[in-house]
């Protein structure tokens, strides 16, 4: 199962990226420590993922790096701003990146994870936040949380995730596989329901 904001949010037949490259990015602090676990394990589970992690992920490099990705895996704080939704943000080394920021980023066919809390939240009419913006940007998919998440749960579950998706799996797949993982040592679904697809479940 997955979500959209709009239909004018997705492309009928969204294009593929052009490469496969995985970029995993990490910024951890004392909050979030489990972060840097989290990015080692994941950079295990691909071939020659582009990693960016702790003070390596800056603002602008990020930037470039997630162009031309097929998918890209941010485990870092998120910030969702229900006054101005434009301004929801994502945590970087030397900056945040913002919904605006990503209007010049290409990400057509990218499948764009926000390890992060609150990075599902939308606000507005038409709902507007990250995921909206990592879509108009063409993602053809972004798993998000809908509240904040434990640090120590999330490096586990997205091992999970991407256990599956390096597998061939689709992002369906993985979260459906994260989730019955983790709820096997966790039960409490506040520790492993917070992640949604939103887009294209073939993604």
């Amino acid at each position: 199962m997955s979500v959209v904001p709009s239909l004018a949010s997705l492309s009928i037949d969204p294009p593929t990226a052009p490469d496969g490259r995985v970029v995993l990015v990490g910024v951890p602090d004392d909050s979030i420590p489990h972060v840097s676990t989290e990015i080692q394990t994941l950079s295990e589970r691909w071939y020659d993922p582009t990693v960016l992690l702790d003070t390596e992920a800056t603002r602008d490099v990020v930037r470039s790096a997630m162009e031309g990705s097929r998918v890209v895996h941010l485990a870092c704080h998120g910030l969702h701003r229900p006054d101005d939704p434009s301004r929801s943000a994502i945590r970087l080394s030397d900056a945040w990146l913002d919904a605006t920021d990503l209007r010049s980023v290409d990400l057509r066919g990218a499948l764009v994870i926000l390890s992060a809390c609150d990075t599902g939240q939308v606000s507005g009419p038409e709902p507007h936040g990250l995921a909206r913006a990592f879509l108009a940007a063409g993602a053809v998919g972004c798993i998000t949380s809908a509240w904040p998440v434990s640090d120590a749960v999330t490096a586990s579950f997205m091992a999970e995730l991407h256990h599956t998706l390096a597998s061939g799996g689709t992002a369906v797949d993985a979260l459906a596989s994260a989730r019955n993982a983790v709820a096997a040592t966790d039960p409490h679904p506040a520790d492993w329901a917070a992640f949604s697809l939103v887009g294209d479940p073939r993604s």
